[in-house]
């Protein structure tokens, strides 16, 4: 029997050529290993992030890649403020939205072209997902949570996915987002670092569960471990929220068809 509910994981990335950002996943970061720790911890559906125009995140041949059979793979396409892709031509490709990573960009979240290409995706179909994790040795997202908050208003009507839902400062993000139907909050990585209490995760899961969703941030957390974390911290919730937390607040957010998840395209 298939471990309930199934999960969506809205944070992955896998690469052409098996790299990642960190020398220690070289070589094994690749669409099959994912997809086998997807069926493993019944995760069918994925959400598959580029990260950037090197050789293992070409946009037309990740696209390609993430039609292979298996557990389904959405393809999320890198944003570099500087120089962003040609949202039409991202979509007509395939993709379901664009990702902005501050922390990894070189950007803050106050950066002033940030609501004309949320607002630019958008217009097209495609949704913003923001990392929204603080850098290394701090505990604030470039550019501060008051500028966070200026962006959400900026960009009113236009979805967004707040990855990892301020990390540490989960409480101030939940807050600022939780009654903006514009945005989903996702738990990625944060459901599974220790850097925000058990206690924290369990209370705003139980109070607004429908404003989240999970993701592992795959290859830096496995979808196994994010299993683990998933039941252990919705374990005293129904069966039905619980599973609008694994699965359906995505695809309700999002409007993606639910594949089936052996099937290809």
């Amino acid at each position: 029997m298939p471990i309930e509910p199934p999960i969506f994981d809205c944070l992955t990335h896998p690469a052409m050529d098996g790299d990642w950002v960190h020398p220690r996943w070289a070589g094994g970061n690749t669409f099959q290993s994912l997809r086998g720790e997807l069926a493993a911890a019944n995760s069918p559906w994925a959400f598959a992030v580029t990260m950037g125009a090197d050789a293992g995140w070409e946009l037309e041949k990740y696209v390609q890649a993430c039609t292979q059979p298996g557990p389904k793979l959405f393809p999320v396409a890198w944003c570099d403020p500087a120089v962003p892709p040609d949202f039409a031509a991202v979509q007509a490709m395939g993709y379901c939205g664009i990702k902005m990573h501050p922390r990894l960009g070189g950007f803050e979240v106050s950066d002033p072209r940030l609501p004309d290409l949320i607002q630019a995706a958008h217009a097209v179909g495609l949704i913003s997902f923001l990392c929204t994790w603080p850098p290394r040795d701090a505990n604030e997202l470039p550019g501060g949570l008051p500028a966070l908050e200026r962006l959400l208003n900026d960009t009113s009507g236009c979805r967004k996915i707040l990855l990892h839902a301020g990390g540490p400062r989960l409480t101030e993000v939940v807050s600022m987002a939780e009654s903006r139907e514009d945005v989903l909050l996702d738990l990625s990585y944060t459901l599974c670092t220790g850097r925000v209490s058990d206690d924290e995760l369990c209370t705003v899961l139980a109070d607004i569960p429908g404003r989240f969703c999970v993701g592992s941030d795959s290859p830096e957390i496995s979808p196994s471990e994010l299993r683990t974390r998933f039941d252990l911290l919705t374990a005293d919730l129904d069966a039905t929220t619980r599973e609008n937390i694994a699965c359906g607040n995505l695809f309700a957010f999002t409007g993606l068809p639910r594949h089936d998840a052996n099937a290809s395209g």
